[in-house]
C-alpha cells in the first residue's frame, strides 16, 4: 500500500509540473550548473562522479532547431531553441513551461551561449541586442535592457556576480561593441566599457571584481569593476580574434585563439604576463571554451580533443 501511494503521489506531482504556469522541479538539484561553462570562473568543471553506465534516463526533443548550452538549477533544466526558452524537469524530462523571448521582432533568436540562472532569475541575451531577466519559476519577464534602441547583438552568455550582470555585445565595425554591467535586480545600467570596432563574442569570466573577455580585435581584456565604472588593468594582443571564453584557475587565465596563433595561452591573471602557450600543429581556430580541473587543461579543436597539464 505504501508503494502504491508513493507512485500515485509521484504521478500527480509530474502532471502538476507539466500543467502549472508556475512549475518547480520535482527534486532539488544536487549539482547545479547555473552558468555557461558551469560558474563565474567559466571552469567547465563539476567535481562529481561520472555515471558508471550509459543508460539513458530520459530524453527531450523539439521538432526543429538545436538546443543551446543548457543550465541547471533548483531541479530544472533551462535550454534555448531559436527564440524560445524551455524549462524541463531535471528528474523526469517533463516540459514545465516555454516562453517566446524576443525583442523588436519574432525572429530575434537567443544567443548561442545560452542562459544563466541566479537567485530565482534567468538572464539571457538575444540577437537584437536585448538582455532579458525572467522569473525562473514561470518564465515571466521581470525586466529587459535596454528600453530604447539596443546596441549590437548579444551572443555571449551573461555572468552574474557582485549584484551585477556582465555580458558583451557585437556589432563589428558599426561601433556598438561593449562590455556591459547591469544591476541584476533592476536592469539599470551601471557602466559600459567600449571595445574597439570589433565584436565581443567571448563570454566574460569573473573573479571577484575582475572581469576577463576576448574580442575580435585579437586581444584579451582584464577589467576591474570599481563600482561606478570599469578600469582597464591590462590587455594582451594575440595573433587573431579571441572568441573562446576565458577560464580562471588559481592565479592563471586560460584562453584559445584563432587560426593565426592556433594556440592555448596561459597568462598571469593580474598582469597578463605569459606563463606558457600550447600551439596546434594545424591551423585550426580554438574558438571553443576551455575546461580546467586538477591542474589539467581540456580543450577541443575542430578535429581533436586535447589535454595539457
Amino acid at each position: 500500500m505504501k508503494k502504491r501511494n508513493a507512485f500515485v503521489t509521484l504521478t500527480i506531482l509530474v502532471l502538476f509540473a507539466s500543467t502549472s504556469s508556475a512549475a518547480y522541479g520535482l527534486y532539488e538539484t544536487t549539482h547545479p550548473w547555473t552558468h555557461y561553462r558551469h560558474d563565474q570562473l567559466r571552469s567547465g568543471y563539476q567535481p562529481v562522479s561520472t555515471p558508471n553506465t550509459n543508460s539513458t534516463l530520459w530524453s527531450w526533443s523539439v521538432t526543429s532547431g538545436t538546443p543551446k548550452n543548457p543550465v541547471i538549477a533548483e531541479g530544472v533544466v533551462y535550454v534555448a531553441v531559436y527564440d524560445d526558452l524551455y524549462a524541463i524537469d531535471e528528474t523526469t524530462g517533463a516540459e514545465l513551461w516555454t516562453v517566446d523571448v524576443n525583442g523588436g521582432s519574432s525572429s530575434s533568436n537567443i544567443g548561442d551561449r545560452g542562459p544563466t540562472v541566479s537567485d530565482g532569475k534567468i538572464y539571457v541575451g538575444d540577437l537584437e541586442g536585448y538582455l532579458w531577466c525572467l522569473n525562473a519559476t514561470n518564465g515571466q519577464e521581470i525586466w529587459h535592457w535596454p528600453i530604447s534602441i539596443p546596441p549590437g547583438d548579444i551572443n555571449t552568455s551573461p555572468v552574474v556576480a557582485n549584484g551585477r550582470v556582465y555580458f558583451g555585445t557585437a556589432d563589428g565595425a558599426a561601433g556598438n561593441n561593449y562590455l556591459v554591467a547591469l544591476n541584476a535586480a533592476t536592469g539599470a545600467q551601471e557602466w559600459q566599457y567600449t571595445a574597439p570596432d570589433n565584436s565581443i563574442l567571448s563570454s566574460p569570466a569573473v573573479d571577484g571584481t575582475w572581469i576577463f573577455f576576448g574580442c575580435d580585435d585579437s586581444k584579451v581584456y582584464a577589467l576591474n569593476d570599481t563600482g561606478n565604472y570599469a578600469t582597464l588593468k591590462w590587455s594582451k594582443t594575440t595573433g587573431g580574434r579571441v572568441r573562446s571564453t576565458p577560464c580562471v584557475y588559481g592565479g592563471t587565465l586560460f584562453f584559445g585563439t584563432s587560426s593565426t596563433d592556433h594556440s592555448v595561452f596561459a597568462v598571469n591573471k593580474t598582469t597578463g604576463g605569459p606563463i606558457w602557450n600550447f600551439t596546434l600543429q594545424s591551423y585550426y581556430e580554438i574558438a571553443y571554451s576551455l575546461a580546467v580541473a586538477n591542474d589539467v587543461v581540456y580543450f577541443a579543436s575542430p578535429q581533436s580533443l586535447c589535454l595539457c597539464s
